[in-house]
């Protein structure tokens, strides 16, 4: 079970950090559109953290959405009985 809980967590953090890093592309394609063109205005690197940061936060909801961690945890055993007629 800690082996499944570790992957999950560990495709999760990859996914999200995956999703962020176009976040790090997008700085340098502006960063350069910024040299090429005065008019566009650059962005400084606290604006870049805190978009790589809310990129990973919304690839983490967009990760645990797709695969569930309920899919992760065993489906909950009934006691056993031995009365065939009981109520479920």
């Amino acid at each position: 079970m800690k082996l499944l809980l570790l992957r999950y967590w560990l495709a999760m953090n990859a996914t999200a950090f995956d999703s962020a890093m176009h976040s790090v592309a997008t700085f340098c394609g502006v960063a350069g559109a910024h040299e090429a063109l005065g008019t566009v205005p650059a962005l400084n690197l606290p604006q870049l953290a805190l978009v790589f940061v809310v990129m990973f936060a919304r690839a983490i909801l967009k990760y645990q959405d797709a695969h569930p961690v309920s899919e992760l945890l065993p489906a909950p055993t009934r006691p056993a009985t031995n009365n065939p007629t009981a109520p479920l």
